[in-house]
């Protein structure tokens, strides 16, 4: 329940609430939330105990099904020896082992379809609190004044993570739909007005994105036992590029009818300036979640302002582990990605295994104007994990 209602911003958004603080986000990044470390610590404490005392961790299983997922928070613990902020990179690392140790737990001891359901549940509630919250209380869930005045922030406490993680709730409910689940249609309703409310582009593209992976598996389900196996996954494929060209062209044309420049609201000048540093540290990078607590930004905090990350994981990636972190994290996805693509034809009607893949497409296009993966404080890398525990079969013991 903690790290639930953690991971889903419910206790920063009620600590922000009681206490705002009104911290730069310099200060805020350097000193971090006394209710982050606090929630942190029960986390790993709790998961940690479970997966012992049910001696989940002693079985030769659980480390042949997971042991490649275990070599990202080692690297992020192994960066600390060239780090150019050691302190501030053992703390990152310490948050993404209780991110992974919180993911695992779920997976561990929960049935995949009940637990992918609940995900969708909690976003469903999380935004239904956030537009109840908006009748009484509006300044505190809504932006307001400037170029995104208006825009819905809910609980989530930001529009662009809060419009990806209603894009996941809708793809995870969806096949719910599809059999005219009525809960279900009914828990929709307030993540698609959410959605629709956070004035986000690309949280409708990710919507249309998941919910098309979906709806193709539902009506055209692959036999893996067909010699034409291979045929049907490559033409998966290709319909997959044909519908990224399709939403591509509706993003340029829905930025367009909202009246916002196609250039990424100046994310392109962000990544701009940070390529002197990329090319400072190509191999190794500046050590995880080192590089913006360091004399190293500052001479783009002068220029631009400290913004805490490059609003694109794959570059965020390399500044914090060069080029051999870039490939480790992404190599991983795609693998469990193909596992998930084999274990279609045998997935339930709640169409879990299609559902995992489509969070794992979803993450990788949101990655590239976002920094999701690896952020440890992030909702939707949180359930990129679930979804590739559940996909390399990590349900050790079910309850």
């Amino acid at each position: 329940m903690v790290g639930t209602l953690y991971y889903f911003k419910v206790i920063s958004f009620t600590y922000g609430l009681l206490f705002s603080g009104g911290r730069d986000l310099l200060t805020a990044a350097t000193d971090g939330s006394p209710v982050n470390k606090f929630s942190g610590s029960i986390i790993i404490l709790l998961s940690g105990f479970c997966l012992i005392y049910k001696k989940i961790i002693f079985r030769k299983s659980f480390w042949k099904k997971n042991y490649l997922m275990w070599l990202i928070p080692l690297f992020c613990f192994i960066s600390v020896t060239w780090s150019v902020e050691p302190s501030f990179t053992l703390k990152r690392s310490i948050a993404v082992l209780a991110l992974f140790l919180f993911a695992l737990h779920l997976t561990t001891f929960y049935k995949s379809v009940d637990l992918l359901y609940f995900i969708g549940c909690v976003i469903a509630y999380c935004a239904l609190a956030g537009l109840l919250l908006g009748i009484v209380i509006p300044s505190h869930v809504f932006i307001e004044g400037g170029i995104r005045g208006g825009a819905f922030l809910g609980v989530l406490a930001d529009k662009n993570a809060g419009a990806r993680a209603y894009a996941i709730g809708l793809t995870i409910l969806f096949p719910y739909f599809l059999k005219k689940d009525k809960k279900s249609t009914l828990l929709m309703i307030p993540i698609f007005i959410a959605l629709c409310l956070s004035q986000s582009a690309s949280g409708l593209a990710l919507a249309v994105i998941g919910i098309s992976t979906v709806l193709y598996f539902h009506y055209y389900p692959y036999n893996r036992d067909s010699k034409y196996f291979l045929g049907q996954v490559l033409i998966s494929l290709g319909i997959f590029l044909l519908i990224g060209l399709f939403i591509y062209l509706a993003k340029e044309f829905a930025f367009h009818l909202l009246g916002r420049n196609s250039d990424l609201t100046d994310r392109k000048i962000i990544w701009e300036l940070l390529q002197p540093h990329l090319d400072d540290k190509p191999i190794l990078g500046h050590g995880f979640g080192a590089f913006w607590n360091s004399v190293n930004a500052q001479d783009f905090i002068e220029r631009w302002g400290f913004i805490g990350n490059a609003h694109n994981g794959y570059i965020e990636t390399k500044l914090d582990g060069g080029i051999v972190f870039l490939v480790l994290i992404n190599s991983l996805i795609v693998f469990t990605a193909l596992k998930t693509l084999i274990r279609i034809p045998s997935e339930t009607t709640a169409k879990e295994s299609s559902v995992c893949l489509a969070i794992i497409i979803m993450v990788l296009v949101a990655n590239t104007i976002g920094h999701v993966v690896p952020n440890y404080y992030a909702i939707d890398f949180l359930i990129l994990l679930i979804a590739m525990f559940l996909s390399l079969g990590s349900k050790n013991n079910e309850i």
